[in-house]
């Protein structure tokens, strides 16, 4: 068996509290119980009542017990509540359950939750205001509560959803009522018939008519919930034929199904079956569930994520030996299991990575367009080789015309297409010339200049001329802001002095009007031909603003400086921090911060000792109540602009002292937050080098995100003879790439009276 090593799951290090608050707490388990008995309602004109949707007070073990949290509040618009209704972890953690008597009682997920490491929390939501009509929150109890024994047991629930607007992060803990409710023993008649009642909806054929499916979804949607809690073996073995990689949503409930179950081992035992089913696609949620199962839910976290590695590793060993057996569809989406975790952290052999490589190019039509996509945008370095080339020519050679180039199939279709040109032109260059050409020259081209400025010559006049004709004929018949976008973002790239006067025309009659990704690349392209002529343009641009134009001007210097780079856009931008509008005084900001010069360090300063007086004492007036309109709110986002840029910046280095300085300057618990977080950053010696590998490697040092060493040898070079820094990796496993990274930063330092020290333990 070949062992391959489990790539970490994804942790978020920061979340909106808004969104995304009270993730982990849900991984405590029985420990939330005992927590929350002892917190104090909220304010008595807030109350939560639940109840029992139907009304019924008496469940059989394993039935569906659904709950209504009602919120009312005496005072209008006083509080809002939080509506999300998902959360990415698989559970939402806004309420907490306390039940008794205690001991009768499980969290069905303890065991999910404590083995894995870290997982990605929160999700979108909105917010409305309480009022004396009741706010509904439908939940099942088993998703947090699976009795394990028949008994009549009380139930309150404690919920956080509930907050002040001013700000919302002060949140309530409200207490609900306390529901009385008995649990009795099912008969093996109700199961049997339960269970086959939800798989007849689940394996039912679907309708086509728009109502019928709608109905159909709803039915769906609860036979799955009825055959997650029912918590019988034959239920658990349907849960594990169904977790197939149809449906990621689904998905979700098949796996929590599998891991909340009474019947465990049978679980195990059949998705350990199912592994070397030849005909059972696995999926990695079909990994993570087996490798849950595989832990002991009465172990600590500790042991628990321990023996969640051990069983991950071998789980996929064993996956790699059963590929030889699957076929069709279920060979497919295995071996893109398996892919999708080959990285310099999580090796395979050369020659079985051939292997697979080889299989890959085979089945590749057969997989779904999104997992395509994933494999060529994101797994490229694991599946890099010339066995793929008939592929790769195979989609980038795909054409098809979209009314809509940016509906979802028409997107998908055209960044799958896209992909594989880059890659055929990696392993191809000569070869893949001519399509690239050939897609640069259609009348309305697919991509821009970041699929299609991979050629090395510096301009194209053999195209140019095509291309100024499809963009005059785009613009002469009202424009098309996608088409027209790619062709000036080619004709930036490749565009020469030749086609400017036609440039000029176009440019004069749509300046100030075009959308952004238009108006963006057409003047970069003018001030890298003419910075002289650019100006007049550039400052049209940037005043342009009213009816009948588009507000670029609110990104218009990133948009032109991410392209080209000229004093000139320095020089508007510096005048642009004191515009009447906050959002062009904002992207000024942004612009400086990103791209400005050492002098231009002095005016942020300026402009943001401006601010602060305007808004000291005032920044109530900058909060943003949800629900209600903010007429401050841009002048807010001016503000953190302004202190973004000056502690974020590449040309300067923002030390303690400057930071102490902004703190003080800046208005407002959340912008003086972030500066605390970067003090005590400082605070802590040596500063540390993340390292972060990856295609482009990147670099995470204080404040500071580097995209390349290049950059982090700038921004180091401006730190104090004697500075001491310590070198992480954030991988398990330290790569060979940043082996020779260290060693060349190291000496770098040294050079300058610098230190440079290895981290003795891997990162967590």
């Amino acid at each position: 068996m070949l062992p391959i090593r489990r790539l970490k799951p994804l942790a978020l290090t920061w979340l909106p509290r808004l969104l995304f608050g009270a993730v982990l707490i849900v991984s405590l388990g029985r420990q939330i119980r005992a927590q929350v008995e002892t917190v104090t309602a909220g304010p008595s004109e807030v109350k939560l009542h639940v109840t029992i949707k139907g009304g019924n007070r008496e469940f059989r073990l394993g039935e569906v017990i659904p709950l209504e949290l009602s919120f009312v509040s005496q005072i209008p618009k006083q509080y809002q509540i939080n509506m999300a209704a998902y959360d990415r972890s698989g559970r939402m953690s806004y309420e907490q359950f306390v039940v008794k008597p205690d001991g009768a009682w499980r969290d069905p997920l303890r065991s999910y939750f404590n083995s894995i490491g870290g997982w990605l929390g929160g999700g979108l939501t909105n917010f409305n205001f309480l009022s004396e009509t009741p706010t509904i929150i439908s939940l099942d109890l088993n998703e947090w509560v699976q009795f394990t024994a028949p008994g009549k047991y009380r139930i309150t629930v404690i919920s956080s959803r509930v907050g002040s607007p001013t700000p919302f992060d002060k949140q309530l803990t409200l207490t609900s009522n306390e529901l009385e409710l008995a649990i009795i023993s099912p008969t093996d008649k109700w199961q049997r018939a339960t269970l086959e009642q939800a798989v007849a909806i689940l394996d039912a054929p679907i309708r086509q008519t728009e109502r019928d499916l709608s109905e159909q979804n709803r039915s769906k949607h609860d036979a799955i919930k009825t055959v997650r809690y029912l918590g019988t073996r034959a239920a658990a073995n349907q849960l594990a034929r169904y977790l197939r990689g149809d449906d990621n949503n689904l998905d979700f409930e098949y796996m929590f199904g599998l891991i909340g179950s009474p019947s465990r081992e049978t679980a195990l035992v059949e998705t350990r079956r199912l592994l070397s089913d030849p005909d059972h696609p696995v999926t990695d949620m079909f990994l993570t569930t087996m490798s849950v199962l595989s832990v002991n839910p009465e172990e600590s976290p500790e042991v628990m994520r321990a023996q969640f590695e051990r069983s991950s590793d071998t789980i996929r060993g064993e996956l790699v030996d059963t590929l030889p057996k699957k076929r069709g569809n279920a060979l497919a989406v295995s071996l893109f299991t398996i892919v999708n975790h080959i990285s310099p952290q999580a090796p395979v052999p050369e020659s079985t990575r051939q292997l697979m490589v080889a299989q890959l190019a085979k089945m590749f039509d057969s997989l779904s367009i999104e997992r395509q996509i994933e494999l060529l945008q994101y797994r490229w370095d694991s599946i890099r080789s010339v066995k793929l080339l008939p592929v790769l020519q195979k989609y980038a050679q795909a054409y098809q015309e979209f009314p809509i180039p940016n509906e979802m199939h028409a997107y998908n279709f055209n960044q799958l297409s896209g992909t594989a040109l880059q890659h055929w032109y990696e392993l191809d260059p000569e070869g893949a010339r001519p399509a690239v050409i050939q897609e640069i020259s259609r009348p309305k081209p697919r991509f821009d200049a970041r699929t299609l400025g991979i050629l090395p010559d510096k301009t194209l006049p053999e195209v140019e001329e095509l291309l100024i004709e499809h963009f005059s004929d785009i613009a002469d018949q009202g424009g098309d802001y996608w088409f027209s976008g790619n062709l000036a973002s080619l004709i930036e790239r490749y565009g020469t002095a030749a086609i400017l006067p036609r440039m000029f025309t176009i440019a004069d009659k749509n300046v100030g009007k075009w959308a952004c990704m238009i108006q963006g690349p057409a003047l970069a392209y003018l001030l890298r031909v003419d910075p002289a002529s650019a100006r007049q343009r550039i400052e049209t641009a940037m005043a342009a603003r009213g009816e009948g134009f588009s507000a670029c001007n609110h990104s218009l210097l990133s948009d032109v400086g991410s392209l080209h780079l000229d004093p000139l856009l320095e020089e508007i931008a510096i005048r642009s921090l004191n515009d009447g509008d906050p959002e062009v005084a904002a992207n000024a900001a942004g612009f400086l911060g990103r791209f400005g010069s050492p002098a231009a360090e002095q005016r942020l300063w300026e402009r943001f000792t401006q601010w602060s007086v305007q808004w000291h004492g005032r920044e109530s007036e900058l909060q943003y109540v949800n629900g209600t309109e903010n007429r401050n709110l841009y002048q807010e986002g001016l503000g953190a602009s302004l202190q973004q840029a000056i502690f974020s910046a590449g040309a300067w280095l923002t030390d303690k002292p400057k930071l102490q300085r902004l703190r003080q300057l800046s208005a407002g618990p959340s912008m003086q937050q972030q500066i605390d977080g970067v003090i005590a950053q400082w605070d802590q010696k040596p500063w540390r080098i993340d390292f972060v590998p990856s295609t482009d490697s990147q670099f995470n040092l204080l404040q500071y995100n580097l995209k390349s060493l290049d950059l982090l040898k700038q921004k180091l070079s401006q730190f104090p003879s004697g500075s001491s820094f310590i070198w992480s990796e954030a991988s398990a496993v330290p790569s060979s790439n940043g082996a020779k990274v260290f060693a060349e930063l190291s000496g770098f330092l040294l050079g300058r009276g610098m230190a440079l020290h290895q981290q003795t333990s891997p990162s967590p």
